[in-house]
């Protein structure tokens, strides 16, 4: 596992990574370049349904997945743009809409460095468990909502027509309704297709690689069948990808008091996706869930994001589906670095693995995240002192001995 916050040593730190990378190092980067693949016209579209460049989507899948990986605990939480987030971000910024675009963008990147602030301070002070107290009804209805909303925002795209915009859930459907007659039936066609492959090949010994194979399949299939020339759009189009990382910027503060009411709104939106992600994933994964320190990894990446010229992010449902699905959050146990988009590869991290004696009749006790064998044992004589009385074999086969 490597684990930044457990190192002690340079020679842990050695330790941890000749060990992560003899173990689990293969399975995680086909798990990243999935995810990476996936997050490119990902979060490029989120940022135009944030009404921005699509440049600076690009640049938060980069900075906020990988300072979301090395500070967080859950080994399979994608961090980056998500929609939920872009639409929160396209509201608070549309008054501002007939700004210069330095102020922008200035207000922008204070508005990321602000949510960050206010979840690092939550995860500072431990209000992670407060999360504990929300109703799993919850947490499942947000997932489903935040599932309906990714599935919907692609209903124009599947269907070769476009989107409308920032346009709500139900100003989506109706566009596609009204559209329906103009279906490109080979952008329909494509997405279909790579749908079914992603199923099916998930029944196959190429499970573990089967989003990457799908895309590769269907893009090699664009230009064999020139179906960019019959309506079937390609990422390029929808804005030049830039070239190199972002830079550290200068950041200049604008109007603080009017953005931060704002801010909070947007920091605890991302709080609850992240969390909600993590303790849904919690039993497929054997994850630890700790909202406290996920609290504090969201909010250290969209702090240092604002200075790399990043929109607000938080816990990506999707991408941590594709993760997941991958084998990236099942092929390793502790932390990796999971970078999107750019050229960067995604090295992502997985669960801590329960102790072998786990499944020999009896749960693996985790103190700390680490299994405790003393607990264990004493777990066992509880168990067994709580058992009905076993007679002796020498009574058992003499009944009136017994009475």
């Amino acid at each position: 596992m490597i684990d930044l916050l457990s190192i002690r040593t340079p020679q842990n730190l050695v330790a941890q990574v000749r060990r992560y990378a003899q173990r689990h190092f293969s399975a995680d980067l086909t798990a990243g370049f999935t995810v990476a693949v996936v997050a490119i016209p990902q979060s490029m579209s989120f940022a135009l349904i944030a009404g921005l460049n699509p440049i600076y989507g690009l640049y938060t899948s980069v900075v906020t997945t990988i300072v979301g990986s090395l500070i967080g605990k859950s080994p399979s939480l994608s961090t980056g743009p998500t929609n939920a987030v872009s639409l929160v971000v396209a509201s608070t910024l549309a008054p501002f809409a007939d700004e210069s675009p330095d102020a922008e963008l200035a207000r922008l990147f204070t508005l990321t460095l602000l949510v960050g602030l206010f979840q690092l301070a939550m995860g500072l002070l431990n209000l992670g468990d407060v999360s504990r107290f929300v109703s799993n009804a919850v947490m499942v209805g947000f997932i489903t909502g935040a599932g309906v909303l990714i599935a919907v925002g692609q209903i124009g795209n599947l269907m070769g027509v476009g989107t409308p915009g920032a346009g709500d859930a139900v100003t989506t459907v109706y566009h596609a309704l009204q559209t329906l007659p103009d279906v490109n039936l080979n952008a329909l066609g494509i997405g279909l297709l790579t749908a079914w492959l992603v199923v099916g090949l998930r029944r196959t010994p190429l499970k573990a690689g089967a989003s990457l194979l799908a895309v590769i399949i269907v893009s090699a299939l664009v230009p064999a069948f020139d179906l960019e020339a019959n309506g079937v759009r390609l990422v390029r189009e929808i804005a030049e990808i830039p070239r190199g990382l972002p830079a550290l910027t200068p950041l200049q503060p604008i109007d603080i008091p009017d953005m931060a009411p704002k801010a909070l709104a947007l920091a605890l939106l991302g709080l609850v996706q992240s969390v909600s992600i993590v303790q849904s994933l919690a039993y497929t994964t054997r994850e630890h869930p700790e909202p406290s320190r996920e609290f504090i990894a969201q909010g250290a990446a969209n702090a240092i994001g604002a200075f790399f010229q990043c929109m607000p992010g938080g816990g990506s449902l999707s991408r941590t589906a594709v993760n997941v699905a991958a084998g990236g959050a099942y092929a390793r146990r502790g932390g990796g670095i999971r970078a999107g988009g750019g050229g960067c590869a995604r090295v992502a991290r997985a669960p801590r693995r329960a102790h072998p004696d786990a499944g020999a009749g009896r749960p693996a006790h985790l103190h700390g995240g680490r299994y405790d064998e003393l607990a264990a044992r004493r777990a066992g004589v509880a168990h067994r002192a709580h058992q009905p009385h076993r007679l002796p074999d020498h009574l058992r086969r003499h009944p009136a001995a017994a009475a």
